[in-house]
């Protein structure tokens, strides 16, 4: 039976679909950071660079693309995100930083002298070089370290659409501060930026270096192994130009049965195990609960015995003392039948009493019932004379309350007023009358203040008149400092663009000056060659000597950016919380407005009720 195999094209768009399955069955079999670390090596697995005998799935040459060339450049993109992930796209370190410049410079230098990169581009390195380079400098430098990553790609455009093309490839992060004009220019003020933008693919070599082939896929995802062998095996293939796949699909296809086979056979053992421990388990919880069952009858049992025993406890020493109480009770009944006896005698006493004197026992029982009557009375009057006092109290402490509540109104209108800026003549201030507080007094509306609200509405209308007024002025003379801060800015514009052009012509001569010097590096070198291979050599030898010297100083180095970095970043953070304090400020000032405006209102509102009430008089 034949099989359709897929070309090389359907292959790598069939990457990014193997990452999302591979990472589905990761999350089945709880393998979860396992199939992320496989997805960044399937990743890494795609930025494999391509034999000499195709070219590289890196290029970008609209006429040699490999098949499915813009699926691979899009899923490199997201994997080179992946791989390293992008916090800003704003450059935050401080490469105008001198000691910033020379930490990364020297890490450059090592990097490029460690891998030997006078011997490949036969080209001399030095740091002077970093500090000041040519453009031919900077593009022997960029070929050589993103030649280390993809080897057998050739260089054939312009050098400006080559370097912008291959860091959108590689999704430098801070692409935006480098444009296609600078690249061509690369000295002068632009250097810092290209020197972070190597300092860059230094780091992005480094962190390539211990990737190989067999740490490209994941140890634990049986059918991602067979998948990814089957395509490195086809891609062996179409770099060797060969478009037959079929055997490579074979071996996949057997692979990938015999590994099913295998997960169905480990399946249904673990079903069985499963099954077997679920009947010992039903079993044990079902003896277990018998077992509970007979505890807590017997734990009943125990409890109804002792509560027996003690019954029959406290039954037996009763029994004991009945006796004594059958005693104690007949002698309380011989008791009380005296007692009752005495009780007969002495009514009757009393009863012979009374009637000497003229009295019947009606007569006395309707002179309790007269006093009853009066108490009630005096009870009734006595009640209604503590209402009334609790009456006058309630009305006194409201007549105080209301007094309170307008001290303190008076208290506020006295401090709003103390702000509006006038004479010491014209004073807004309000009081009290000290008269209303005397007893008797009689209490008017009009003479509860010292003032008259009338009055003191119309100089509070007068008083915001003239602050309006001052207040237009001042935005008249803010509107003409605008229009000569304008006309200042119109002349900043002009002097910038002039200094825009003195820069362009600088940049020219730079552009000159580099050419002239170029000649004369080349003409020196053909004198030279025997001295700086010489050098090299020697070079080589202090570098095999001074290799742990080199390592420490480079841990140094590093921690000297770090530290450079982490200073840059509490600057950023400083400013942040300035502009959080203007914030705050500017928040105050609106709140402060809002404020006078609400009273404001209240005047109106106050000046309102105070019509009513008056048209109500």
């Amino acid at each position: 039976m034949e099989h359709h195999t897929p070309s090389a094209a359907q292959l790598l768009r069939k990457t990014q679909r193997l990452s999302i399955a591979g990472a589905t069955r990761a999350s089945i079999g709880m393998r979860t950071s396992n199939s992320f670390e496989s997805a960044k090596r399937r990743s890494t697995l795609l930025m494999t660079p391509a034999s000499n005998k195709r070219q590289s799935v890196y290029a970008v040459n609209g006429n040699s693309e490999a098949p499915g060339s813009s699926q691979t450049v899009n899923s490199q993109s997201q994997l080179s995100q992946n791989l390293f992930p992008l916090s800003e796209r704003r450059d935050q370190r401080p490469l105008r930083d001198r000691n910033y410049q020379t930490l990364i410079l020297e890490e450059i230098y090592d990097f490029l002298v460690t891998n030997k990169f006078e011997l490949e581009m036969n080209h001399p390195i030095t740091k002077k070089t970093l500090r000041q380079p040519t453009q031919k400098d900077f593009v022997l430098i960029f070929q050589f370290l993103y030649g280390r990553i993809d080897p057998h790609y050739k260089f054939t455009r312009a050098i400006e659409t080559e370097v912008f093309l291959l860091l959108k490839i590689l999704n430098y992060p801070y692409l935006d501060g480098i444009n296609r004009s600078s690249i061509s220019a690369v000295g002068g003020q632009n250097w810092s930026a290209f020197l972070g933008m190597l300092y860059w693919l230094v780091k992005l070599n480094l962190s390539l270096l211990n990737l190989n082939e067999d740490s490209l896929i994941a140890p634990d995802d049986v059918f991602d192994r067979v998948f990814i062998k089957y395509i490195i095996s086809s891609y062996r293939a179409f770099i060797d130009q060969k478009e037959d796949y079929t055997e490579f699909y074979e071996e996949m296809k057997q692979a990938f049965d015999t590994a099913n086979n295998d997960v169905i056979l480990a399946l249904e053992e673990k079903q069985k195990a499963g099954e077997t421990l679920r009947k010992e388990f039903d079993q044990l919880n079902k003896q277990y609960s018998e077992l509970e069952e007979a505890e807590a009858k017997s734990k009943a049992l125990e409890n109804d015995l002792k509560q027996f025993s003690n019954y029959m406890m406290q039954m037996e020493a009763r029994q004991a003392k009945w006796g004594e109480l059958l005693q104690q009770m007949q002698t309380g009944i011989e008791q009380a039948e005296q007692q009752l006896v005495d009780l007969e005698t002495e009514k009757k006493t009393y009863e012979n009493i009374i009637s000497t004197k003229g009295y019947s026992i009606s007569d006395i029982d309707k002179l309790n019932m007269e006093r009853d009557k009066l108490s009630k009375a005096i009870d009734s009057i006595y009640n209604r004379i503590k209402d009334a006092e609790d009456g006058m109290t309630k009305k006194e402490q409201d007549l105080r309350q209301s007094l309170q509540s307008l001290e303190s109104f008076v208290n506020q209108y006295n401090l709003m007023t103390q702000r509006i800026p006038v004479s010491e003549n014209q004073l807004f201030e309000l009081s009290i009358n000290t008269s209303i507080m005397e007893e008797n007094a009689k209490l008017d509306p009009e003479h509860i203040l010292n003032k008259t609200l009338r009055e003191e509405k119309i100089r509070l209308l007068e008083s915001r008149s003239e602050l309006t007024q001052e207040i237009h002025r001042i935005q008249e003379d803010n509107f003409k400092v605008g229009e000569q801060v304008d006309q200042y800015s119109e002349k900043i514009f002009d002097q910038q663009e002039y200094i825009e052009g003195l820069e362009a012509e600088v940049t020219k001569n730079k552009l000159t000056h580099d050419e002239i010097l170029d000649t004369m590096l080349s003409e020196g070198t053909s004198y030279t060659a025997q001295i700086e291979k010489m050098q090299r050599e020697l070079q080589g030898m202090q570098i095999n000597v001074n290799k742990g010297v080199i390592d420490a100083e480079t841990r140094h180095k590093e921690l000297n950016i770090m530290f450079q970095e982490l200073k840059y970043h509490i600057k950023e953070q400083r400013e942040v919380m300035h502009d959080t304090v203007q914030k705050l400020i500017n928040y105050v000032i609106l709140f402060k407005l809002n404020v006078q405006e609400n009273i404001e209102e209240l005047d109106i509102l106050t000046l309102r009720e105070l019509n009513v009430e008056e048209q109500g008089q």
